[in-house]
């Protein structure tokens, strides 16, 4: 399974103003409202990835995709 995690509305600050005050109902936006959002998704993942003994590979920047799998799955 590959995941590529695109929300188009944050993309840009009024996007991001709007996602924290209308959306999750927050009288002002901040960066800070966004960790927990991003830590429980991770942990999520990795909760998944653990119950269906499926293996997490993350990419680092520059790393091309279909690279590193082929390298992943030549070992498996």
């Amino acid at each position: 399974m590959y995941l590529n995690v695109y929300v188009p509305m944050p993309q840009c600050e009024s996007g991001v103003a709007k996602f924290f005050r209308v959306h999750r109902s927050h009288k002002f936006a901040s960066s800070a409202l966004m960790d927990p959002i991003t830590k429980t998704f991770v942990a999520s993942m990795e909760r998944f990835s653990k119950q269906e003994q499926s293996p997490m590979v993350q990419f680092q920047k520059g790393q091309r995709k279909d690279d590193v799998m082929k390298e992943h799955l030549a070992h498996s």
